[in-house]
Formats: C-alpha cells, sequence, structure tokens
C-alpha cells in the first residue's frame, strides 16, 4: 500500500546562480571539448536534441570548437524577467564582430540557455 510518492529536486547548482555565469561555463565547457558540461548549459527541453544532433555530426563538436577558436566574448549587458534573461554578448573573432542576444529561462532555480531561435 503507497500512501504517497514524493520528488524531490536537487538543489541548484552554484554555476548556473546567473545567466553569465551559465555562459561562461558554457564558453569554457566548449574550449575543453566537454560535451556533456557544454549540454548541461541548455534548458532540460533542447538538451536531448543538441546531444542528438553534435553526436550524430562525428565531429560536431569539434566544428563548433573551430568556430569559437580565436573568438572573444564580451558581455554587454543583461537584462532578466521573471523566469527569463537576456544577455547581450559581443562576438570578436579577427576584424569581423557581432552583437547578439541569447536568451535564458530559469529551471530549478538553474539559468539555462535556449538555442538561437
Amino acid at each position: 500500500k503507497i500512501r504517497s510518492i514524493t520528488f524531490q529536486l536537487p538543489a541548484a547548482r552554484p554555476e548556473f546562480s546567473t545567466a553569465e555565469k551559465t555562459f561562461e561555463r558554457w564558453r569554457k565547457a566548449l574550449g575543453e571539448g566537454d560535451l556533456e558540461k557544454v549540454i548541461d548549459c541548455y534548458a532540460l527541453m533542447y538538451q536531448g536534441m543538441l546531444a542528438t544532433q553534435v553526436g550524430q555530426a562525428s565531429d560536431g563538436l569539434k566544428k563548433m570548437q573551430k568556430e569559437m577558436e580565436g573568438t572573444k566574448f564580451s558581455i554587454k549587458g543583461s537584462s532578466s524577467k521573471g523566469e527569463t534573461a537576456t544577455l547581450k554578448v559581443l562576438r570578436q573573432k579577427g576584424d569581423s564582430s557581432d552583437t547578439g542576444d541569447i536568451a535564458f529561462v530559469r529551471e530549478n532555480g538553474e539559468w539555462k540557455m535556449l538555442p538561437p531561435q
């Protein structure tokens, strides 16, 4: 006879306490080639899809690393509203530079990235 089933969520990890920390963890993990950490930086809803996409391309992670090689990222601003946040990031590589927004969502107290739409 079962009275109740309870589910305990794990405590939020400090490395995901802000959108900036999550982005920094993603950037570092990509540089190190740690696919598991890279995928962990994304919202749960997208983790399986990303693992499949990068996993299917035998050199998917290497391509991502090559694209990032020599690229400087600087955070130009951030805004958050409730359970969502946006980072404005300047990406510089050689003479070219562009600024883009990265969307984040809070899951279980942790800020996770959303893939570009």
